[in-house]
């Protein structure tokens, strides 16, 4: 692709192995769903909510058709390496 390009490549859902599960992690700067306008001002403008669960633009298909969804209000982008509680949503969901 030309580094030049600002058009965006064609997208196409992710082929995984037939057995396999997905869990994403989303974090969000407030605690309410619909905050989006102040997530995008405060939090990670770059990886949305939306974004991390595969979802692009107003399409209902997913990137990850198969994903478990897990979003933790009030953890920013680079504290979802250190909290507990994501370890604890990632815990929870291997054990199913």
């Amino acid at each position: 692709m030309d580094p030049d390009t600002t058009e965006r490549s064609q997208l196409h859902p992710v082929r995984l192995p037939r057995r396999a599960r997905v869990l994403v992690v989303a974090g969000s700067v407030t605690a309410g769903q619909d905050s989006g306008h102040v997530n995008r001002m405060l939090g990670d403008a770059l990886v949305t909510g939306a974004s991390a669960a595969g979802r692009v633009g107003d399409a209902e298909a997913t990137l990850l058709p198969n994903a478990t969804i897990r979003r933790c209000p009030k953890v920013t982008h680079i504290a979802l390496a250190s909290r507990p509680e994501v370890y604890d949503e990632i815990i929870g969901w291997w054990d199913r």
